[in-house]
């Protein structure tokens, strides 16, 4: 994953720590580059980008036929709604099956 400068690089050693291969912007001396350009690394890394500006970055997206992934997330959520998420996201991350494993995630469907 290629964490975007909106999201905070508190939780790249937690993702890490979890065995996902993460890092934020800053580590790749991105940070204040424009929107494209942090596309394209994601791109060029084969990364999910994770970022809250999805406007600009799902139309990046949409221009690509290939592409590591998209994942947004939205400042509107409550302190008590964020607090329900995390669990839900943190026990998802953990059941993912590794790169290379053979499963073909398009055929998943989550609950």
């Amino acid at each position: 994953m290629l964490l975007d400068e909106n999201v905070s690089p508190a939780i790249v050693r937690p993702l890490s720590d979890a065995g996902h291969d993460v890092y934020h912007v800053r580590d790749r001396g991105l940070t204040g580059q424009p929107d494209h350009v942090i596309w394209r690394r994601a791109i060029d890394e084969s990364r999910v980008l994770v970022t809250i500006n999805a406007l600009d970055f799902v139309r990046l997206g949409e221009r690509e036929e290939l592409h590591g992934g998209l994942i947004t997330f939205s400042l509107r959520l409550d302190a008590g709604r964020a607090a329900s998420v995390h669990p839900a996201r943190d026990r998802a991350i953990r059941r993912r099956p590794r790169a290379g494993s053979g499963f073909d995630e398009s055929m998943a469907r989550h609950p």
